[in-house]
């Protein structure tokens, strides 16, 4: 076993003990021999830990501690520094100085808000560098039709209600918060920061009330699609007739399909064969789609007959870093 040599004894092999014992930690050209694993046990404290890397990532950095939240105000930063704050972003020192240029290193490239009802205020992310806002108008309601008290029995007819509005805008460096507002129904947009992005709601279908009518009509024109204001804009569909072959056979306007990637289609347009009178269907799928309209026989009583209502509306949010 390697021992160091004893002194005033080991004559002529002191030397050579001296070599053993230093073998066991040191290479024969001197330099010590690094576990191929260092391992610590508790806490090792240090300003900064400086690490020289190894093949295939030579380039050395240093772990520089840490701030409350945000990349370092004051000191003095190499190239490479890497700071943790509290908040849970790592910030890389892209350039050296006093405190130096500081880059965050993203998670994820953006985030997405979906928001489907009522109104309030967005808040914007924090580091978010830019905002893809898109707002979708709420579809416009069906036509109604009121069937009258004459004596040989006519058609009521209502138009689909039209699609609401869709717009797409980019907002560079944006603010803290904006107000939004999805509409509900026919009769409100959906905005977002007042206007800056709007898509407004489809146009009602036309009605059927015999006392603003002389005749019976064969057709009821359906609501215009909404229009909107935006980067981008995709107007809604326009709502389709309410058409009559004959009192036998009628029906109420479809309703107009949502504008842009998210309009849903309209109502189907309501079918009554005979003497059969109805409401007209609500949209019942996605967002912005139109309401259907009514038919009716006239002569068959005073009843009102609804048109169908359309979808809400959309707005979706997509915070860029």
């Amino acid at each position: 076993m390697p021992a160091l040599p004893t002194v005033g004894g080991d004559t002529n092999v002191w030397g050579t003990e001296l070599n053993d014992f230093l073998l066991v930690a040191h290479n024969a050209d001197g330099s010590l021999i690094l576990p191929s694993s260092p391992a610590f046990t508790g806490t090792v404290t240090a300003a900064i830990l400086a690490l020289t890397g190894q093949a295939g990532a030579s380039q050395s950095t240093r772990i520089a501690g840490a701030t409350s939240a945000g990349a370092p105000a004051t000191g003095t930063f190499q190239v490479g520094d890497v700071v943790i704050d509290r908040t849970g972003v790592l910030w890389i020192c892209t350039a050296a100085g006093t405190p130096g240029t500081w880059k965050a290193v993203q998670n994820k490239a953006s985030q997405q808000t979906v928001i489907t009802s009522g109104s309030g205020t967005y808040t914007t992310p924090s580091r978010a560098i830019a905002l893809i806002v898109e707002c979708l108008g709420p579809g416009g309601t069906g036509g109604s039709c009121q069937t009258g008290t004459s004596s040989s029995p006519v058609v009521g007819l209502g138009g689909g209600g039209g699609g609401g509005g869709y717009a797409k805008s980019l907002i560079t460096s944006p603010a803290a918060s904006y107000p939004y507002v999805v509409g509900a129904g026919y009769g409100s947009n959906t905005t977002f920061g007042s206007s800056l992005v709007q898509g407004n709601y489809g146009g009602g279908g036309d009605s059927s009330i015999p006392s603003s009518l002389t005749n019976a009509p064969t057709s009821r024109a359906g609501g215009l699609g909404g229009s909107a204001i935006g980067d981008i804009v995709s107007p809604g569909s326009n709502g389709e007739l309410g058409l009559a072959a004959s009192t036998s056979h009628k029906w109420g306007g479809a309703g107009g399909r949502g504008g842009g990637p998210y309009g849903g289609p309209g109502a189907l347009a309501a079918y009554y064969g005979g003497t059969g009178s109805g409401n007209g269907h609500d949209a019942a799928q996605g967002y912005g789609g139109g309401g259907g309209g009514a038919a009716c026989i006239w002569g068959s009583g005073a009843t009102i007959y609804q048109g169908g209502n359309g979808r809400p509306g959309l707005v979706v949010v997509t915070a860029l870093f």
